[in-house]
Order: structure tokens, then sequence, then C-alpha cells
């Protein structure tokens, strides 16, 4: 007997029977074709395990949540990061604003001495 599982595609006439609590849906997978089990955000799998038959833990010993997703590997959001780009302002003479990546070249300081200044993003 087939029970709390996703299926994709269909069975032949020689399965057994199909319990309740089983979905004949894509699970979107992350990327299966790199072996990539994770599923995505919009899967079908989400929060409809039985409880019952649920681990406590994912195949990663990841917490399972109240409401377990269907299949070896829970899903797991993610911490959105802020991506704006900052801003550096040099004071000076002159006022100077760079971004990260840019690289900051004064005029020339004291005869034939310049001076470079690289902008990198720290995490």
């Amino acid at each position: 007997m087939i029970g709390n599982n996703i299926i994709v595609g269909t069975l032949d006439a020689n399965s057994d029977a199909i319990d309740t609590n089983t979905i004949f849906e894509d699970p979107l997978y992350a990327d299966s074709t790199n072996f990539d089990f994770s599923i995505t955000s919009d899967s079908p799998a989400i929060a409809v395990a039985n409880v019952q038959f649920s681990p406590d833990e994912d195949f990663y010993g990841n917490p399972r949540d109240a409401a377990p997703d269907i299949g070896a590997v829970e899903f797991r959001t993610v911490d959105v990061v802020d991506t704006t780009v900052p801003v550096i302002t040099l004071v000076g003479a002159a006022t100077v604003s760079l971004e990260v990546g840019t690289t900051y070249i004064p005029m020339q300081v004291q005869q034939q001495r310049t001076t470079t200044m690289e902008i990198l993003a720290v995490p």
C-alpha cells in the first residue's frame, strides 16, 4: 500500500492500492538534475505530511515543524539578505561618493605619488 507520499507520473496496474494523503503532482524539487531534492516554496508537498508517520528530523537532521512536509527534506525558509549597495562618502577638500566595487584614485598627492583605495564589501 502506498500512502502519505507525493508521486510524479502514474502507477502501473501492478501497483498496490493507493492510500489517503498521496499526491500525484510534481514536488517541485529545487534541482533534481543535480541531486538537490529540497523542495521549493510553492511545492505541493509543504505542510501536508501525516504527522503520525513523519520523523522528528529531516534527512539533514533539521527539525520538522508542527505541519511537516512530505519527503526527506523539510522546506526551510532563508532569511532575506539586504542587497542594497552601500555608499561610502569621503569628506575632505571635496566630497566623493563611492559604491562597492569601484576604485577611488585621487589626484596626484605630493609630486609623483598617487594613492589607490579599493572599496570592497565585507560580510
